[in-house]
């Protein structure tokens, strides 16, 4: 189960791409989506699995520091 988990970004996105990022959790790496258009992420920054829903992972960024707060969708890889 991906909840509560920690991810780590190792495929950054940024404004010129399409807003897909990789994430690595327990040696799997999933698609993620960032819920923000122009949303930048930093290699291998830690998020957070808050919840999920209709098969897609909603993370919470910058979970060590709450001025970061963002929403990240992440597709579930079954």
């Amino acid at each position: 189960m991906l909840m509560n988990r920690v991810a780590i970004v190792v495929e950054p996105v940024t404004k010129d791409q399409s807003g897909e990022i990789r994430v690595l959790v327990d040696q799997m790496v999933y698609k993620a989506k960032s819920a923000i258009p122009d949303g930048e992420f930093v290699q291998n920054e830690l998020v957070k699995i808050c919840r999920i829903e209709d098969d897609i992972a909603y993370c919470q960024r910058g979970m060590l520091d709450n001025q970061y707060d963002q929403d990240i969708k992440v597709s579930v890889v079954s």
